[in-house]
């Protein structure tokens, strides 16, 4: 990320946020009282393999959902009928599982986007942690028969949700089983819904920072970072895709991470092109072994001195400080072979042109980049 964008995306979230407290006020999404008198340590020992443990799970349930939300989207792909016919047999399903919820439980729990159940959840109005499960079942199937049959949607909040009953049924567990430890369920629950956060979406810090800042409780702190670290680290070996990368590579687009997506957004046009070729315009006397530039219909032709014939081929115009992505992009949706690197603005001439792009440029060019890796 640029500097640019670094400013503007800060003063966006300034301005946001400004608005957002004079409009909503200052109160923390989630109020959990109890949690104001808890401090959360990472001591005893066996706290922290609790924490750990719950990592684990939750990087396992990230899994779940990433692959069943797109299992289910393959199955209605799969169905005959339009459209329309698969998103409402989805929503049927989904409608079907709210009234049977309402009609058993006298609440429907997992309609919308939930956060009235996950207050329920920190508060302790819901504390049967095999109720609980069945909540997590069931927004999961709940989720992707809406998402999976077609329906628009996100995967931020179901995953708060998911990460809210998985993490309090587990703290229950915890408190029956180990009651030595006096462990908040609460807090079990905010470290459930940080690490669902950052196992399914990969934005690790991201859950850790938001999760503290809807609470408002700086305690979570360390066993967020513990359980969401665990999470990510789960999720990823077993599969590297998250519930948002998953779905550009279904499509077939490259999404580099880490190193890889610094190198490549790092390099220039200037640091590919070739500078050791003569070009002339088509009208001018000596065009021995010169490329000859055409502007008349953005072609240039090029002496290939193996087969002693001629090569035209459509180009396009950069700048030496270009985005080589962003550049080959251009190429390829333009349809051109070539691209000439021009030091001025405006109209094309031939002594403006300093380099070249071409094929072999940029397969050296890969080749480098794919040995940094």
């Amino acid at each position: 990320m640029s500097a640019t964008n670094i400013l503007l995306v800060g003063i966006a979230t300034v301005t946001a946020t400004h608005i957002g407290r004079q409009l909503l006020g200052t109160s923390p999404s989630f109020n959990i009282p109890q949690l104001a008198s808890v401090e959360v340590h990472l001591h005893p020992a066996a706290i922290l393999g609790m924490l750990v443990l719950l990592g684990i799970v939750m990087g396992l349930v990230s899994v779940l959902f990433i692959r069943g939300l797109y299992w289910a989207e393959d199955r209605f792909d799969a169905l005959p009928g339009n459209y329309y016919s698969r998103h409402a047999l989805g929503m049927l399903c989904v409608g079907i599982m709210m009234y049977l919820l309402m009609r058993y439980s006298g609440h429907y729990y997992v309609q919308g986007v939930g956060y009235a159940t996950i207050v329920d959840i920190l508060t302790g109005v819901l504390s049967d942690p095999w109720f609980l499960l069945l909540l997590f079942v069931l927004k999961l199937m709940a989720t992707c028969l809406s998402l999976g049959s077609g329906a628009s949607g996100g995967v931020f909040s179901p995953a708060l949700f998911m990460g809210a009953t998985v993490g309090a049924a587990y703290g229950q567990l915890v408190v029956q089983f180990f009651p030595e430890l006096h462990a908040a369920i609460p807090a079990f629950a905010i470290a459930g819904m940080a690490a669902a956060i950052g196992g399914t979406t990969g934005a690790v810090l991201t859950g850790i920072v938001m999760l503290t800042e809807m609470t408002a409780d700086q305690s979570v702190v360390l066993p967020l970072i513990v359980v969401v670290l665990t999470a990510a680290a789960v999720r990823r070996s077993i599969m590297r895709e998250s519930i948002y990368t998953l779905k550009l590579l279904r499509r077939g687009k490259v999404v580099p991470e880490g190193l890889q997506a610094a190198i490549t957004s790092a390099s220039r046009v200037r640091d590919v092109m070739r500078t050791d070729v003569t070009i002339v315009e088509r009208n001018d006397p000596d065009t021995a072994d010169a490329w000859v530039l055409s502007q008349d219909n953005n072609t240039i032709t090029i002496p290939d001195m193996t087969d002693q014939q001629v090569v035209t081929l459509s180009y396009i115009v950069a700048a030496a400080d270009d985005n080589f992505v962003a550049t080959l992009h251009r190429l390829q949706s333009d349809g051109a072979q070539i691209i000439l690197v021009a030091s001025e603005c405006g109209e094309l001439q031939a002594e403006n042109i300093i380099g070249v792009l071409g094929p072999h440029e940029i397969a050296r060019h890969t080749e480098s980049l794919a040995a940094m890796l």
